[in-house]
């Protein structure tokens, strides 16, 4: 496969760069955005001009991978003509035990340019910490890179080669998503319709596939069991109005966009509302979810208003590393964000504003959790492998 594109990404191997689609501008412009390294991939990741855990994780890496190839076409440049080095930004890097790129062999060069890769993967796992995804996908590269017996020519390659792998397998993993919690809905439910809520945004554009938890959506819509789907705005990036609506009304769901705070109104009102599915940027051993801020209220009131509650996320967001939440970092975003709208000041810009990016959902409120591979319980976590 040389080329590869999805809703809110695309790639050639023919190519020194790829495409976003700009998220923030959705849904009123659909503005695709070139990313060529890893500082543009980093800016693209913590602006959320690219979010969802999936994405995020694939788009760091295509950064990077696009950042080595376009490197080492210029040294290639350099070997031919040497006398255009110093256009470069690295004509005064050091070269292994030559110190310069003149004298440098092909080892140097391997050395130098495995270097460089480590050191931009390293970098963009610090675009957004909470969402596992992408370190554990950059300590997979990692130690691909490590490892590596390939010439310096194709380390770049190589990294992209991981990166289209890494994009076909998430979407893999959606399809399966989707036919495990559509199986799992059925036994619970039977096949009369219901109807289900969910917050944020957890489809196409926030994975390279059909999405996790708005996937299954997807998938109960054309299985004949969705009978409506509530989407919270999700205040405070409103993810739920600007992306999930504009998801739903593409696929041609039945869909309501309401505000966060309706979430208890509806469930008291909609006697078939049975069901809350959400996503998860990470997942610890002990069970605990952090997804999208009003994700752990959301299972609060589900639980008091008799709603099953469901994570759906790859294997990738398991934290095997961490038992809980204690020593992760959970991001807090510009308090701009909250006081302001499209740039429009809404609250008295003397008020101090709190705007954590997640809230972390304790294992008792979640009914299931559903992978590619299985349908479990959040104490059953620690036996995935």
């Amino acid at each position: 496969m040389t080329d590869i594109q999805c809703m809110a990404i695309k790639a050639s191997k023919d190519d020194r760069a790829f495409q976003i689609l700009d998220q923030k501008l959705l849904p009123q412009t659909k503005k695709w955005i070139t990313v060529s390294n890893t500082d543009e991939a980093y800016e693209a990741i913590r602006s959320m001009q690219v979010r969802g855990a999936p994405m995020i994780a694939v788009v760091g890496i295509f950064g990077c991978a696009y950042d080595v190839i376009n490197r080492t076409h210029e040294l290639e440049a350099a070997r031919l003509d040497p006398l255009c080095v110093t256009k470069y930004t690295w004509k005064n890097d050091t070269f292994g035990t030559s110190n310069s790129f003149e004298e440098a062999s092909e080892d140097d060069l391997v050395k130098y340019l495995t270097d460089y890769a480590v050191s931009a993967l390293k970098h963009v796992t610090k675009s957004r910490p909470t969402a596992v995804n992408l370190g554990n996908d950059v300590e997979e590269a990692l130690a691909m890179i490590e490892k590596s017996r390939e010439p310096w020519q194709q380390i770049g390659n190589q990294l992209l080669d991981f990166a289209f792998d890494k994009m076909t397998n998430y979407q893999h993993a959606d399809t399966e998503i989707g036919a495990n919690g559509v199986e799992w809905t059925r036994k619970q439910f039977g096949n009369d319709p219901i109807s289900v809520i969910t917050i944020c945004n957890t489809g196409s554009l926030a994975s390279p596939g059909i999405g996790t938890a708005f996937g299954i959506v997807t998938c109960l819509h054309a299985a004949g069991l969705l009978k409506h789907v509530y989407i919270l705005e999700t205040r405070p990036y409103n993810q739920g109005s600007r992306l999930t609506a504009f998801e739903a009304m593409e696929k041609e769901l039945p869909a309501t966009l309401i505000t966060d705070n309706m979430a208890a109104a509806i469930m008291q009102k909609d006697k078939c509302l049975k069901l809350a599915i959400v996503g998860a940027d990470r997942i610890t051993l002990h069970g605990d979810v952090a997804n999208k801020i009003g994700t752990y209220q959301l299972a609060v009131l589900s639980r008091v208003h008799g709603l099953k509650f469901v994570v759906a996320a790859p294997e990738s967001t398991i934290d095997f590393r961490n038992k809980d939440f204690s020593t992760v970092t959970i991001e807090e975003r510009d308090s701009d964000e909250v006081t302001k709208i499209n740039g429009q000041q809404i609250a008295d810009p003397r008020i101090k504003a709190w705007n954590p990016s997640f809230d972390v959902t304790p294992p008792k409120y979640i009914d299931a959790i559903v992978t590619e591979k299985r349908v479990c319980a959040p104490a059953d976590i620690p036996n995935v492998n």
